[in-house]
């Protein structure tokens, strides 16, 4: 079984440049085969975008850098991402990465929703 996983990252002020890492662990794994995409709406131009798969020990990840913030306007990304689970939490670390990020999560088709805060997380998966 997969879930597909919106998270939505949003800088805290209208003057910072969005930059964030998710880290995903506990054996849970961004998916990513020839018939699955990732979806991205971003409210401002991005300057990179990384999803790692895990290979050669490294952590499924997400990572993403905006353009330089000159429209004095908070900066928001969503990505959606199809995740394999190991157990029956989604865990990760979701480090501060120099800016203040608000990051919320939606299970796509499920109620489950919320907020990661910055550190080590672990979320249910739903289960209907």
């Amino acid at each position: 079984m997969e879930f597909l996983v919106a998270f939505t990252f949003t800088t805290a002020y209208d003057t910072d440049t969005l930059a964030a890492q998710l880290i995903i662990n506990g054996g849970n794994i961004i998916t990513l085969s020839s018939n699955q995409q990732i979806q991205i709406q971003s409210a401002a131009p991005l300057a990179s975008f990384f999803v790692a798969q895990p290979k050669n020990q490294a952590q499924p990840s997400i990572a993403l850098q905006a353009m330089s913030n000159v429209s004095h306007a908070q900066q928001s990304v969503k990505v959606v991402v199809p995740i394999q689970p190991e157990g029956a939490n989604l865990t990760g670390n979701f480090p501060f990465n120099g800016v203040t990020v608000n990051l919320q999560y939606q299970f796509i088709g499920y109620a489950s929703a919320g907020s990661i805060a910055v550190g080590d997380f672990s979320i249910p998966f739903p289960t209907s």
